[in-house]
């Protein structure tokens, strides 16, 4: 392709499918809890994959799109089977939509607690917040 064929996305191009070993989904994600950027491919029938900030909180996985509907959370929110990529090791995971307000308040005390630039979901009329959990 254009893009040389990189088998993984950029911050504005998706990537193709990810690429990597399968891996059991851990019991807790607390070893990933450094955040940074990961691999998320939320849609198995026509695979891409996009950046997102990996955020792990009392060793639970999220993905989080903030007040958006991005284009991969409608995916989620479409057919819940995702794959994630952390580290190179491929794990196949179920996205589950939060959507109750005291969770969301939870997540967001953690969240904005990163940075003085992140904005408190509990602001938010809509959130896409999305647990990602063991098929």
């Amino acid at each position: 392709g254009a893009f040389g064929g990189a088998p993984g996305p950029t911050s504005a191009v998706p990537g193709r499918g990810l690429r990597g070993d399968i891996h059991a989904p851990p019991a807790n994600w607390n070893f990933a809890s450094d955040g940074g950027t990961v691999q998320l491919e939320p849609n198995p029938a026509e695979p891409y994959s996009v950046n997102i900030a990996g955020v792990v909180i009392d060793g639970r996985l999220y993905a989080y799109a903030g007040e958006t509907r991005t284009t991969w959370a409608a995916n989620m929110e479409a057919n819940p089977d995702v794959r994630y990529r952390l580290n190179g090791d491929v794990y196949e995971l179920r996205a589950v939509r939060i959507e109750d307000e005291a969770a969301i308040a939870s997540f967001g005390e953690t969240w904005t607690a990163k940075s003085r630039f992140m904005k408190d979901p509990t602001q938010f009329e809509e959130v896409w917040l999305f647990e990602l959990v063991e098929r």
